[in-house]
Order: C-alpha cells, then sequence, then structure tokens
C-alpha cells in the first residue's frame, strides 16, 4: 500500500514569484498578522499587497513613503463628463423632467405602493 502511495503525485501550491520555502512562511506569517490587524479586508488582498511590496527593495519602499507615491490623487483621475454628453445621454434615453414632480409626490406614490403589499 505504502508503494502505491508514493507514486501518487503530490498537490504543490502555485509559486509564480518564484518564492523560497523559508519567504513562503515568512509571507504566510506577515499575512496571517496583517489579517489580524485588518479583519475586513480579504486575506487574498493582502498577499497581494505583501507581493507588491515586498518585491521592491528597502530603498523603494522607503522612497514610496518618505515621497509620496500614492498620496493624493491619480494621474488620470476621471473627469466629469462634459455638459454636451449629457444632454445627448438624456435625448438617446428619452429623459422626461417635469416640474411638478417633487419628493412629496414621490413620497405618496410610495406609500400607496407600500400599502399595496
Amino acid at each position: 500500500m505504502d508503494e502505491i502511495l508514493k507514486d501518487i503525485p503530490r498537490y504543490e501550491a502555485p509559486n509564480p514569484r518564484g518564492y523560497t520555502k523559508m519567504q513562503l512562511e515568512e509571507k504566510a506569517k506577515k499575512v496571517k498578522e496583517l489579517h489580524a490587524d485588518y479583519p475586513n479586508v480579504s486575506a487574498s488582498w493582502l498577499e497581494m499587497l505583501y507581493d507588491f511590496l515586498f518585491s521592491k527593495d528597502d530603498e523603494t519602499r522607503e522612497a514610496m513613503v518618505n515621497e509620496g507615491w500614492y498620496d493624493g490623487p491619480a494621474k488620470n483621475d476621471r473627469k466629469p463628463v462634459p455638459a454636451e454628453v449629457g444632454i445627448t445621454i438624456e435625448k438617446a434615453c428619452d429623459v422626461e423632467k417635469t416640474p411638478e414632480y417633487s419628493r412629496e409626490i414621490a413620497h405618496n406614490e410610495n406609500q400607496e405602493i407600500a400599502g399595496l403589499l
């Protein structure tokens, strides 16, 4: 029986970054510590963060913090939609805006619908 079991290939976890066994253990420990500090963040996100940060050398990580590489809005932040585009979208969707429609009317309609349920 043991001879048969020896021939069965065992599962090996994927290691696309080529970490050594020691580095994998260190990564697992760090991710566990991060998950204790940030329980609402998925472990896979924390692993991605670890891979991103610790694939850089110490000088680069220090520069990222000291120079504020990721502080503030992104360089390619989305800009507001121009007014002409908004008008085109309204015409394409055939949106009707009635001035008498108000929150009070909407509230009354919601009350009527709730009464039917």
